[in-house]
């Protein structure tokens, strides 16, 4: 059984798969940049232990979780990584 797949020019001419890998590692960046951001303004201004510092950390996990899953459509391989680690979520 041929399970190679052949793909025309046209197809492979709108492959933009490039610029969203782009596009994840940047989202991945500013996450990170702008949550320690906001953990340095908190404890500049002694206000560390407020209910929206402590639902930070949960939402980073969930949304750089995003940023895993859009790596894991580009790289088949690491879609069973993905997955276990989602689980562990």
């Amino acid at each position: 059984m041929n399970t190679t797949t052949t793909h025309s020019a046209e197809y492979l001419a709108e492959y933009v798969g490039r610029q969203v890998i782009d596009t994840a590692i940047l989202m991945g960046v500013f996450e990170v940049l702008f949550i320690s951001l906001f953990f340095v303004a908190r404890y500049k201004g002694r206000t560390i232990n407020a209910l929206d510092a402590y639902l930070m950390i949960p939402a980073f996990l969930f949304c750089f979780s995003e940023v895993i899953i859009s790596f894991s459509e580009f790289y088949p391989g690491a879609a069973l990584y993905t997955s276990s680690c989602l689980i562990l979520l």
